[in-house]
């Protein structure tokens, strides 16, 4: 089936994506959680290369590979969870070196770095060591 050209549309489905695999992983599905987040970021990837000027799909994109950074921690996938984890740092670190942002866009930046933190330190409580070194990532490049 064709996704419409408009960005917000077809972010909208990345989020739908994003949700499905959240429910999939509450109710055991592990395996079909981590596959609907991999297309997820298919997507969401497309779209900032589509879109390169929008923030906005750039923070989405942060917050889907810290989704599946997450998920692959709890599946002990702790190599893959790395990668995920830096890359959603790299990825709000491109969108922040941006100029011109927007108000809603620096807004927008802004809460996504802050929502990305929070569950950061979530995992580190929860006792992961990925979750803390990508915490000291974003620490050093907030400091940049």
């Amino acid at each position: 089936h064709e996704q419409p050209d408009v960005p917000h549309y077809r972010q909208g489905t990345t989020k739908a994506l994003q949700q499905l695999a959240a429910y999939q992983a509450i109710v055991g599905q592990q395996t079909e959680a981590e596959l609907t987040l991999r297309q997820a970021l298919r997507l969401q990837t497309a779209l900032t290369h589509q879109f390169p000027q929008r923030a906005e799909v750039f923070s989405q994109l942060g917050l889907l590979q810290h989704a599946a950074a997450t998920l692959l921690a709890a599946r002990d996938s702790a190599k893959d969870a790395r990668g995920y984890y830096e890359q959603a740092i790299q990825s709000l670190q491109a969108i922040k070196a941006r100029e011109n942002l927007t108000l809603q866009q620096g807004t927008a930046v802004y809460n996504s770095e802050m929502a990305l933190e929070a569950r950061l330190i979530a995992g580190i409580q929860a006792g992961d060591p990925n979750a803390q070194r990508a915490y000291e990532l974003l620490k050093k490049s907030k400091r940049n």
